[in-house]
């Protein structure tokens, strides 16, 4: 992020923005707004459910990984600087700006349910911001999104956010995070050895707390990788043409067709079909 920025604001629709593979941290503040559908986060080890109207803050340097979102899912995700925060609060703070929960403060580290009227207003903000034209502008819309947006989570509903996942099942969801397009996610058996369990006990637990089996998480996992690499050719210095079998292979997919039946199991149409509607699209 340029130095001149204080934070930024943009729309994540599921399916048409990398998603992160890996868990991940950072030294900003972040907003997640729902606008539609539902997906689940690792938060620190528990899994954190988000539904339409949701707000979820995720503090700096809190570790987090989106494991799951269905294909409606979208969301508005807004960032600020720590020291765009404590400009906000006026020095030592006046409650009207998040700060930082104390670690044991469970009821600012779960998502909160929005009125769908203080919702859709808060997402038309952050529509601005995304827009805005100069970092003066921008910077006005962040400071006042960050008082309202703090105000309205304050006073809204928890949302139970789940139970903590076991060990063995995080330490699954990360690693397929993190490799589920490389030959060695074939073996689950060997996958569940190294978390600690039975393949059968892992993968019970995995489908109970993230709500699939372990072959369909590893297969969106490689639907994902497959994507993105469609998605970055010819930016970032790849190759400027990927053909439908380069990504096939570097989503970890053995051949096209076995690509294909995954991209009309997830997404309701072959991947052909869903780039020449992409490109028609623009």
């Amino acid at each position: 992020m340029p130095a001149e920025r204080s934070g930024w604001a943009g729309h994540r629709v599921a399916g048409t923005a990398p998603r992160m593979s890996q868990s991940h941290r950072h030294d900003e503040l972040e907003l997640n707004l729902v606008t539609a559908g539902r997906a689940a986060y690792v938060v620190d080890g528990r899994r954190v459910e988000l539904n339409p109207d949701a707000a979820l803050w995720l503090w700096p340097d809190q570790e987090h990984l989106l494991i799951q979102s269905s294909e409606a899912f979208a969301m508005w995700v807004v960032v600020w600087r720590q020291d765009a925060v404590r400009a906000a609060a006026g020095g030592d703070g006046d409650g009207c700006v998040p700060l930082g929960p104390a670690a044991s403060d469970a009821a600012l580290l779960a998502p909160r349910a929005l009125s769908e009227r203080v919702a859709a207003d808060l997402c038309v903000v952050a529509a601005g911001i995304a827009r805005a034209r100069s970092p003066g502008h921008e910077a006005a819309g962040l400071a006042w999104l960050l008082r309202e947006a703090w105000g309205a989570f304050l006073a809204a509903e928890d949302v139970p956010s789940g139970s903590r996942l076991h060990p063995a099942v995080e330490g699954a969801a990360r690693w397929l995070g993190a490799h589920a397009h490389e030959p060695a996610a074939d073996d689950l058996d060997a996958l569940a050895a190294r978390c600690g369990l039975s393949r059968s006990r892992l993968s019970r637990l995995f489908a109970a707390q993230v709500g699939e089996t372990l072959a369909a998480h590893r297969q969106r996992r490689r639907l994902e990788a497959a994507l993105r690499h469609l998605g970055a050719a010819g930016r970032d210095g790849t190759p400027g043409r990927a053909t439908m079998l380069d990504a096939a292979f570097a989503g970890g997919f053995g051949s096209y067709p076995a690509f294909y039946r995954a991209h009309v199991a997830h997404l309701g149409c072959g991947p052909a079909e869903a780039r020449r509607a992409e490109r028609g699209g623009r």
